[in-house]
Protein backbone atom coordinates (compact mmCIF):
# COMPACT_ATOMS: atom_id res chain seq x y z
CA UNK A 1 0.00 0.00 0.00
CA UNK A 2 1.51 3.43 -1.13
CA UNK A 3 1.84 5.50 2.15
CA UNK A 4 -1.42 7.81 2.91
CA UNK A 5 -0.37 12.28 2.05
CA UNK A 6 -1.25 14.39 4.95
CA UNK A 7 -1.34 17.69 5.35
CA UNK A 8 0.81 19.52 8.14
CA UNK A 9 -2.83 20.69 9.64
CA UNK A 10 -4.56 16.54 9.51
CA UNK A 11 -0.90 16.05 11.03
CA UNK A 12 -1.10 18.36 13.62
CA UNK A 13 -4.97 17.45 14.59
CA UNK A 14 -3.91 13.54 14.24
CA UNK A 15 -1.10 13.90 16.84
CA UNK A 16 -2.59 16.43 19.45
CA UNK A 17 -5.69 13.92 19.77
CA UNK A 18 -3.36 11.15 20.12
CA UNK A 19 -1.34 13.02 22.51
CA UNK A 20 -4.87 14.15 24.49
CA UNK A 21 -6.20 10.37 24.35
CA UNK A 22 -2.55 9.03 26.19
CA UNK A 23 -3.15 12.07 28.75
CA UNK A 24 -6.36 10.89 29.83
CA UNK A 25 -7.26 7.17 28.95
CA UNK A 26 -6.19 4.48 31.13
CA UNK A 27 -3.35 2.13 29.54
CA UNK A 28 -3.14 3.87 26.50
CA UNK A 29 -1.87 1.65 23.01
CA UNK A 30 -1.63 1.50 19.81
CA UNK A 31 -4.53 -0.18 19.31
CA UNK A 32 -6.67 1.86 21.71
CA UNK A 33 -5.40 4.75 19.82
CA UNK A 34 -6.27 3.69 16.55
CA UNK A 35 -10.05 2.67 17.69
CA UNK A 36 -10.80 6.28 19.48
CA UNK A 37 -9.42 7.95 16.37
CA UNK A 38 -12.19 6.22 14.19
CA UNK A 39 -14.26 6.95 16.63
CA UNK A 40 -13.73 10.26 16.78
CA UNK A 41 -14.57 10.73 13.20
CA UNK A 42 -17.50 8.19 13.37
CA UNK A 43 -19.39 10.71 15.95
CA UNK A 44 -18.60 13.87 14.23
CA UNK A 45 -20.16 12.53 10.95
CA UNK A 46 -22.67 11.39 12.41
CA UNK A 47 -23.71 14.04 14.90
CA UNK A 48 -22.62 17.40 12.48
CA UNK A 49 -22.11 15.93 9.44
CA UNK A 50 -18.47 17.11 8.97
CA UNK A 51 -15.03 14.60 9.37
CA UNK A 52 -13.09 15.11 12.72
CA UNK A 53 -9.82 14.78 10.67
CA UNK A 54 -10.48 13.86 6.85
CA UNK A 55 -8.08 11.48 6.83
CA UNK A 56 -8.81 8.02 5.10
CA UNK A 57 -9.53 4.61 7.41
CA UNK A 58 -9.23 1.37 5.75
CA UNK A 59 -11.00 -1.89 6.46
CA UNK A 60 -8.28 -3.95 7.99
CA UNK A 61 -8.88 -7.41 9.33
CA UNK A 62 -8.63 -5.55 12.57
CA UNK A 63 -11.16 -3.15 11.99
CA UNK A 64 -11.01 0.89 10.29
CA UNK A 65 -7.32 1.64 10.28
CA UNK A 66 -5.73 5.09 9.64
CA UNK A 67 -2.28 3.75 8.38
CA UNK A 68 -0.27 6.96 8.82
CA UNK A 69 -1.19 6.24 12.51
CA UNK A 70 -0.49 2.82 12.30
CA UNK A 71 2.85 2.92 10.42
CA UNK A 72 3.67 5.94 12.73
CA UNK A 73 2.87 4.79 16.31
CA UNK A 74 5.51 2.04 15.80
CA UNK A 75 8.53 1.30 17.88
CA UNK A 76 10.91 0.77 14.97
CA UNK A 77 9.76 3.95 13.35
CA UNK A 78 10.81 5.64 16.43
CA UNK A 79 13.77 3.96 16.84
CA UNK A 80 14.90 4.88 13.20
CA UNK A 81 13.86 8.57 13.87
CA UNK A 82 11.14 8.43 11.25
CA UNK A 83 7.96 8.88 12.85
CA UNK A 84 5.82 12.06 12.45
CA UNK A 85 4.28 11.99 16.06
CA UNK A 86 7.97 12.41 17.87
CA UNK A 87 6.67 15.63 19.01
CA UNK A 88 3.33 14.29 20.57
CA UNK A 89 3.92 10.94 21.62
CA UNK A 90 6.70 8.28 22.92
CA UNK A 91 6.18 4.55 21.74
CA UNK A 92 7.21 1.74 24.28
CA UNK A 93 6.81 -1.85 24.83
CA UNK A 94 5.02 -2.93 27.39
CA UNK A 95 7.46 -5.74 28.19
CA UNK A 96 9.60 -7.90 26.64
CA UNK A 97 7.50 -10.56 26.19
CA UNK A 98 4.91 -8.28 24.94
CA UNK A 99 3.65 -6.87 21.45
CA UNK A 100 1.63 -4.39 22.56
CA UNK A 101 2.67 -0.67 22.04
CA UNK A 102 2.12 1.97 25.15
CA UNK A 103 1.73 5.04 23.55
CA UNK A 104 2.81 7.67 26.01
CA UNK A 105 2.43 11.57 26.01
CA UNK A 106 6.04 13.66 24.83
CA UNK A 107 4.46 16.93 24.97
CA UNK A 108 1.88 19.82 25.94
CA UNK A 109 -1.40 19.77 23.53
CA UNK A 110 -2.44 22.69 21.20
CA UNK A 111 -6.14 23.06 20.37
CA UNK A 112 -5.15 25.20 17.57
CA UNK A 113 -6.52 22.91 14.93
CA UNK A 114 -10.09 21.64 17.02
CA UNK A 115 -13.38 23.50 16.29
CA UNK A 116 -15.36 23.84 20.01
CA UNK A 117 -17.71 20.39 18.57
CA UNK A 118 -14.17 18.84 17.82
CA UNK A 119 -12.97 19.43 21.72
CA UNK A 120 -16.71 18.23 22.73
CA UNK A 121 -16.77 15.09 20.89
CA UNK A 122 -12.70 14.63 22.00
CA UNK A 123 -13.82 14.90 25.67
CA UNK A 124 -16.49 12.72 25.37
CA UNK A 125 -14.87 10.10 23.99
CA UNK A 126 -11.95 9.76 26.24
CA UNK A 127 -14.22 9.97 28.82
CA UNK A 128 -16.34 7.38 27.88
CA UNK A 129 -13.56 5.20 26.66
CA UNK A 130 -11.16 6.12 29.11
CA UNK A 131 -11.36 2.57 30.97
CA UNK A 132 -11.94 0.50 28.31
CA UNK A 133 -10.11 -2.41 26.86
CA UNK A 134 -9.00 -3.09 23.56
CA UNK A 135 -10.68 -5.97 22.87
CA UNK A 136 -14.05 -4.51 24.02
CA UNK A 137 -13.56 -1.28 21.65
CA UNK A 138 -12.66 -4.12 18.59
CA UNK A 139 -15.49 -5.45 19.75
CA UNK A 140 -17.42 -2.25 18.99
CA UNK A 141 -15.70 -1.18 15.46
CA UNK A 142 -16.52 -4.90 14.26
CA UNK A 143 -20.18 -5.25 15.46
CA UNK A 144 -22.44 -6.41 12.52
CA UNK A 145 -24.10 -3.01 11.16
CA UNK A 146 -20.76 -1.00 11.53
CA UNK A 147 -19.47 0.85 8.92
CA UNK A 148 -16.18 -1.61 8.78
CA UNK A 149 -18.87 -4.53 9.05
CA UNK A 150 -20.98 -3.28 6.40
CA UNK A 151 -17.88 -2.19 3.78
CA UNK A 152 -15.83 -5.71 4.59
CA UNK A 153 -19.09 -8.04 3.73
CA UNK A 154 -19.67 -6.10 0.48
CA UNK A 155 -16.34 -7.15 -0.48
CA UNK A 156 -16.89 -10.83 -1.82
CA UNK A 157 -14.85 -12.89 0.23
CA UNK A 158 -12.51 -10.36 2.27
CA UNK A 159 -14.19 -11.69 5.47
CA UNK A 160 -13.79 -15.09 4.78
CA UNK A 161 -10.06 -14.32 4.06
CA UNK A 162 -9.76 -12.31 7.10
CA UNK A 163 -11.79 -14.87 9.30
CA UNK A 164 -9.04 -17.57 7.67
CA UNK A 165 -5.64 -15.28 8.22
CA UNK A 166 -5.30 -15.51 4.20
CA UNK A 167 -5.33 -11.49 4.47
CA UNK A 168 -4.81 -9.18 6.97
CA UNK A 169 -5.11 -5.64 5.31
CA UNK A 170 -6.80 -4.28 2.23
CA UNK A 171 -7.43 -1.11 0.61
CA UNK A 172 -10.99 -0.65 0.80
CA UNK A 173 -11.36 3.14 1.90
CA UNK A 174 -14.59 3.17 4.33
CA UNK A 175 -17.30 5.78 2.81
CA UNK A 176 -18.44 7.46 6.02
CA UNK A 177 -21.73 8.86 4.37
CA UNK A 178 -22.77 5.45 3.99
CA UNK A 179 -23.45 6.20 8.03
CA UNK A 180 -26.47 8.76 6.79
CA UNK A 181 -29.48 8.81 5.71
CA UNK A 182 -30.56 11.39 2.78
CA UNK A 183 -30.94 14.93 3.59
CA UNK A 184 -28.96 17.96 4.48
CA UNK A 185 -26.41 16.22 7.02
CA UNK A 186 -25.62 14.02 4.09
CA UNK A 187 -25.07 16.55 2.01
CA UNK A 188 -23.17 18.80 4.10
CA UNK A 189 -20.72 16.23 4.47
CA UNK A 190 -20.36 15.47 0.69
CA UNK A 191 -20.01 18.98 0.45
CA UNK A 192 -17.49 18.91 3.50
CA UNK A 193 -15.39 16.50 1.93
CA UNK A 194 -15.64 17.94 -1.88
CA UNK A 195 -13.78 21.18 -0.20
CA UNK A 196 -11.17 19.19 1.76
CA UNK A 197 -10.15 17.20 -1.86
CA UNK A 198 -10.22 20.59 -3.52
CA UNK A 199 -7.97 22.73 -0.38
CA UNK A 200 -6.18 20.08 1.01
CA UNK A 201 -3.45 19.83 -1.87
CA UNK A 202 -2.96 24.11 -1.32
CA UNK A 203 -2.08 23.37 2.16
CA UNK A 204 0.91 20.79 1.46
Amino acid sequence: MQPESITNDQLEKLGNTILYLASTIYEPNKTKMLKLIYLCEEVSVKRHGVPFFGVDFFAWKWGPVQTHVWENLDIKAYDEGSTTFSKFVTCTKEDAQNSRISVLPAGTFSDDEFSENDLKILSEIAEKYKSAEAKHLVDITHRAGSLWYNTVKKEEGLMEKFEHEQQSTSAHRLDFSELLEEGSLKNKYKESVDFSNFSNPLKK
